[in-house]
């Protein structure tokens, strides 16, 4: 039952956001899950110069994770549904702007709005499917990961853990890592050019690398095909400089990609024959088989929803700065408006340029009684001291105890990397540590020796990326970013899931 006058709790952090378009995914919680679930699930944003922080309320998200949970244990097909319409809805996202993006210019005012209204509602339905696995996954509640822990503890096979929840099918991320290694391997056969990675910078090779054709055209195609990849929720895209550069660093490192390629491919076949086998054992029961299977599923389509999401992102820009170019905005205004305001903005030629300015230093936004509340300045401050939980203080503590997601023991130095921003501080060897990981962190994220974050479960990205590059890392420690500092030695026990300061 929803406890009166609950305050709001935080529970997440994101950086370089807007409200496009998380946007969506409030209004998804209400209304779909109002409509599919019977009960709206609440979420709070507050934005600070594109620093977002997340809040619900707890006994309404608990009540949601049940009725989820539920659905889960008495349908089998439940969560095969889930997974196909993340598919379904994803692909057709992107069709969607394919097809319409092209020639943009040529649009009336009111095509254009249908165009952005027609994704916005996709977007939502998208929001939907892959929240649903969200909730099975949340700070303390963590059905999927408990479920898999004690049936294998029955079973004796709990070091089996990591790798039956590790998927069998690789994200878009990880293809990108494994293409890296598959270009640096043609770059090592050009001497002459890979000579220059020790003394050169990455403008001066890449003008030099126009000579040659062959390794150019490699470097376009892949940069074609994986510029999207860290764009998250507004980029930038990534270009040839930026996956140049990552060659670069991969011999500062001496990289050998075919010993790389060869660990990938041994580790995948290892995998795949723990998953094979595990699902054989006629020990198990039908429930249990079922949890087992669907385990590395969950740990898989998390990530590549946001992927198909952020792919449709990267799209989208097209039609935002369209949108900002025909009513005189710039792109950061645009992305500061809900749907409403964008219809009445371009067909009817209503614009509030100030609350649009005062929302790119802050504001708060959630859905109430099916009403949109967005505020702005002091109001956010006066809400927020009314009806926000305040957060407990930190006592000073020499260690940090958190989640194992890839096993290692390490000891490095301690850098806080939440932004794209702050990424230029991050040497190879250091630990990253992070409020939350996110694709546009990668680069940061190849240099660390170890990860550590306040957010995340089974399925956040640092969990699944630890995997993928064989980093160990320390999720779900909720007070880390604010026990350590930049420069800070300590010893990373991922094994454990302990952080200690030296």
């Amino acid at each position: 039952m929803q406890k009166k006058n609950e305050k709001w709790e935080k529970i997440a952090n994101e950086f370089v956001v807007s409200l496009f378009p998380v946007y969506g995914l409030i209004k998804s919680l209400y209304s779909q899950y109002q409509k599919k679930i019977g009960k709206p699930a609440l979420l709070l944003i507050i934005i600070e110069h594109q620093a977002l922080t997340y809040y619900i309320k707890k006994t309404n998200w608990n009540i949601i994770h049940n009725v989820i949970v539920k659905k889960v244990e008495s349908n089998p097909d439940f969560l095969f549904t889930v997974f196909k319409n993340i598919e379904k809805v994803g692909r057709e996202q992107i069709r969607f702007l394919k097809k319409n993006i092209k020639n943009l210019k040529k649009l009336t005012n009111s095509e254009l709005n249908k165009i952005y209204q027609k994704y916005v509602t996709l977007n939502e339905i998208m929001y939907y499917y892959g929240t649903l696995i969200s909730f099975l996954d949340f700070q303390d509640t963590t059905y999927f990961c408990e479920k898999v822990k004690k049936i294998l503890a029955k079973y004796s096979l709990s070091d089996l853990f990591e790798p039956i929840t590790t998927p069998l099918n690789y994200t878009y991320n990880k293809k990108n890592e494994i293409d890296l290694l598959y270009l640096y391997n043609y770059f090592l056969k050009n001497k002459k050019l890979t000579n220059l990675f020790k003394k050169e910078n990455s403008d001066t090779i890449l003008k030099k690398l126009k000579l040659n054709k062959y390794l150019y055209k490699k470097l376009n195609l892949h940069t074609k095909k994986y510029c999207w990849v860290n764009y998250v929720y507004e980029g930038p895209a990534a270009d040839n400089k930026y996956f140049l550069e990552i060659l670069i660093d991969m011999h500062k490192r001496k990289i050998n990609p075919v010993n790389e390629l060869k660990s990938v491919l041994k580790d995948q076949a290892k995998i795949e024959k723990i998953h094979k086998k595990l699902l054989a054992n006629k020990h198990f029961t039908q429930n249990e088989k079922y949890i087992i299977k669907n385990a590395s599923k969950i740990v898989f389509f998390k990530p590549y929803r946001r992927e198909l999401q952020s792919y449709s992102y990267f799209l989208m820009e097209q039609i935002l700065k369209e949108i900002a170019n025909r009513l005189s905005l710039s792109i950061g205004q645009v992305r500061m408006m809900m749907s409403a305001e964008v219809n009445n903005a371009l067909i009817k030629d209503k614009i509030n340029l100030k609350i649009l300015n005062e929302r790119l230093n802050n504001l708060l936004f959630y859905v109430e009684k099916n009403k949109e509340i967005c505020l702005t300045g002091s109001l956010v401050r006066n809400y927020a001291s009314k009806y926000l939980k305040k957060e407990n203080k930190i006592i000073n503590t020499k260690s940090v105890i958190g989640t194992c997601s890839y096993g290692g023991k390490v000891k490095g130095i301690i850098k806080m990397v939440n932004t794209p921003k702050d990424m230029e501080k991050m040497n190879n060897g250091d630990i990253l540590l992070a409020c939350t990981t996110n694709p546009n962190l990668m680069p940061a994220i190849r240099k660390a020796k170890a990860i550590i974050t306040d957010e995340g479960g089974l399925t956040c990205h640092a969990a699944i990326v630890s995997r993928e590059m064989r980093i160990p890392c320390v999720i779900g420690t909720k007070i880390a970013t604010q026990v350590l500092k930049d420069g800070d030695q300590v010893e990373v026990d991922a094994n454990k899931g302990i952080i200690r300061k030296l």
